[in-house]
């Protein structure tokens, strides 16, 4: 009868040994909660205005480690008699929601204990079996109806409900087709009262299981337009970050909006809230933990065109960036030179990016990547940032920036990451196309070009050093000023002893253009570095004159009379740009514009 039964559940009739409530607070401390690995999209190129920006991608899916929790009996029986269980449970909890009670603390410890473990699998099979559907019908009941009203079930429910929800992503949709979206206005509506004092109950626990659950649906993408959607929904995770206590439950919400930051038009719709930046950056500067996920809330924000142009104009959220990119764990840094990079990538922001303060965010850049060229992630956006904030508009600017030649110079020479060595290169080619004589700025293009040919013996720098030569060379403007420059003939012959075919053979067209500007050939004749770089390449027979063809249309060998009397200069340099041999591929692919988030590891 429904007496008997009724009896029946609040007498408990579980084989298990209940817990007083300080055991129970112990038990589901986030030590038990699980750990994501970060999975980062690749970034495809795209080139813009003659620059390579990048292209935002699309998350992929998270997948777990294995947490620790406490080892139950439960999970050791076999798996007939842990859905008998849990079918029992799901039962029972049903006809409480019938009668319209409530289960005893006996009940529900035995529910904490039965599924709090770190199996995937049997969270499943939790939610296939339906006891997420009916503990969020629990939870409803218990706010509807006055009599079943119990702070202290309410935390028990949600720490229960986040259990479960550890699932896999797969069911996680499910349970947000089935109950999301009455779940999320259900635990809004218990968050306000955990913020506004009216529990008399603390709040902590239910606040942090409670901003897990909003962090769980934020991974699945069908979740997405809801959370965006729902104004009440940001103004929840804006008053945690805000007004909570707990640390926890605050990197959780920020952790929460970075992953619902990652197309356009949420990115847009997040930033849009009124108190949402400055909530962010109220968190900024506390612990380190909350230093990174705020920083990769940032770098998701600023993959939004539209964003980027609000952002830079912000100058606590530019401050922000510095500090986050000095100070911290490299997860900080790395997340903050990204957000740079982003908001470089748009043309309008360069100049305010090169002009705040003198130029603190060039200089802070340069540091990061002097002091952190092992930290990959760093070394690599920082150095992307500098790639990003190079046109033609501020080059002349730029080159006079101190330090700026050469941290890009050291990247190609000493940084082991191909993709940081790319966005160098790409950098100092651009130098090199965008300023000439009779600039101003062309001294410092010749003075880099004369010291780092000096380094050259250290690193396998020649090759790309050759090319740059070859790049200022083909300009007529600067062929006089080279010429007349014993230290940059030197500096350009010197090159001419690498055993690197590619190198030798830019130095030989190089050479053979210098050697044919009108009333110079004599003078270029007695320099002695010339003449035995030339006898050197002419001995080593190993480069070849590939850019120009004798009148039978077969190409030549490199000779010394080649030099001085076959070779014309280039009619047309700047048709060559997009053809010139490449140190390295034109674009990063090992960082991307945003990133998905791990869950976040507490302090």
């Amino acid at each position: 009868s429904i007496s008997v039964r009724y009896k029946l559940w609040t007498m408990g009739n579980y084989q298990q040994s209940p817990v007083s409530h300080d055991e129970y607070d112990s038990d589901f401390s986030d030590a038990s909660d699980y750990q994501y690995d970060e999975y980062e999209d690749n970034k495809s190129k795209t080139k813009h205005d003659g620059k390579y920006t990048e292209e935002k991608q699309y998350p992929f899916e998270y997948q777990s480690d294995a947490a620790e929790t406490v080892a139950t009996p439960e999970l050791k029986r076999g798996k007939k008699g842990r859905l008998s269980t849990l079918k029992t449970m799901v039962q029972d909890i049903t006809d409480a929601n019938n009668l319209r009670c409530s289960p005893t603390q006996r009940k529900f410890d035995a529910v904490f204990y039965e599924i709090n473990h770190a199996e995937t699998a049997y969270h499943d099979e939790e939610i296939d079996i339906g006891l997420g559907v009916v503990l969020y019908q629990l939870l409803k009941n218990i706010l509807q109806y006055k009599h079943l009203y119990s702070e202290k079930n309410i935390e028990m429910i949600c720490v229960n409900l986040e259990l479960v929800h550890r699932c896999s992503n797969l069911q996680r949709e499910e349970s947000f087709e089935n109950i999301g979206i009455e779940l999320i206005n259900l635990l809004l509506e218990i968050l306000d009262l955990c913020l506004s004092d009216s529990f008399k109950r603390k709040p902590s626990i239910t606040t942090r299981k409670i901003v897990r659950i909003f962090g769980y649906f934020a991974i699945i993408d069908s979740a997405h337009a809801h959370m965006i959607d729902n104004t009440k929904f940001l103004d929840g995770l804006v008053k945690v970050i805000l007004f909570s206590q707990e640390p926890k439950a605050q990197i959780d919400a920020v952790w929460t909006i970075s992953n619902l930051a990652i197309s356009d038009v949420a990115r847009v719709k997040i930033l849009a809230h009124p108190d949402l930046l400055n909530s962010l950056l109220s968190l900024s500067g506390r612990r380190s933990d909350m230093r990174s996920e705020v920083a990769a809330a940032f770098m998701n924000l600023t993959a939004s065109t539209v964003n980027q142009e609000i952002l830079v104009q912000s100058h606590p959220f530019l401050a922000a960036l510095m500090r986050l990119l000095q100070t911290g764990k490299p997860e900080s840094r790395s997340r903050a030179a990204g957000a740079i990079r982003n908001l470089a990538s748009t043309k309008k922001n360069k100049r305010k990016l090169i002009s705040l303060d003198g130029g603190i965010i060039i200089d802070t850049l340069i540091s990061a990547i002097s002091n952190h060229m092992d930290d990959e992630k760093t070394c690599c956006r920082a150095t992307g940032a500098l790639k990003n904030i190079i046109c033609h508009n501020n080059a002349e600017v730029l080159v006079k920036h101190r330090g700026l030649l050469a941290i890009l110079g050291a990247i190609i020479c000493d940084c082991k990451y191909s993709h940081a060595k790319n966005s160098a290169s790409l950098a100092l080619k651009d130098f090199m196309w965008e300023i000439n004589h009779p600039s101003p700025s062309h001294k410092y293009i010749l003075k880099f070009l004369i010291m780092t040919s000096k380094m050259t013996a250290k690193c396998d720098f020649g090759s790309f050093l050759s090319e740059l030569f070859l790049i200022q060379v083909i300009d007529e403007s600067n062929q006089i000023a080279m010429v007349n420059n014993p230290k940059v003939l030197e500096s350009l012959a010197s090159l001419a002893y690498s055993k690197n075919k590619q190198t030798q053979e830019n130095v030989a067209k190089a050479l053979g253009i210098l050697a044919s500007v009108k009333g110079k050939r004599d003078g270029i004749q007695r320099n002695k570095a010339v003449n035995d770089a030339v006898n050197s390449v002419y001995k080593s027979k190993g480069a070849t004159n590939s850019a120009y063809k004798s009148k039978g249309g077969q190409n030549e060998k490199f000779q010394r009379e080649v030099v001085y009397k076959n070779m014309q200069p280039f009619t047309e340099p700047r048709s060559l740009r997009g053809a010139m041999t490449n140190y390295a591929a034109p674009t990063e692919t090992n960082t991307s514009n945003y990133v998905i988030l791990p869950l976040p590891q507490c302090q």
